[in-house]
């Protein structure tokens, strides 16, 4: 292998998606919150400050509230995603392994 492609904009793979369904999780689990965020509405805070997201979000919690919840999406996306590319790794060494 004499390089790797770091997709980090979507151009290869959009993770709005995966990033809708792990910050619904961390709702689900850390709040009391009647929310389940579509990815369309995500992709339009894309490219904020965490701070504008948070507000945008959850405008309905306490300053301090929307940075805690919003912590805890970002760790479980990172976690998910984390996951997700360590097994696309796996498969690719894998398939160079069986393949050289």
């Amino acid at each position: 292998m004499d390089s790797i492609i770091f997709d980090v904009d979507g151009t290869i793979w959009d993770s709005t998606q995966s990033v809708a369904d792990s910050w619904n999780i961390a709702i689900k689990e850390h709040s009391d919150l009647a929310l389940t965020l579509e990815p369309v509405s995500l992709s339009r805070v894309f490219g904020r400050t965490m701070t504008e997201i948070a507000d945008a979000v959850f405008p309905g919690l306490e300053p301090a509230e929307r940075m805690k919840l919003l912590d805890f999406c970002f760790e479980v996306v990172c976690i998910l995603l984390y996951l997700l590319y360590t097994l696309l790794l796996f498969l690719f060494l894998q398939s160079q392994m069986l393949n050289p």
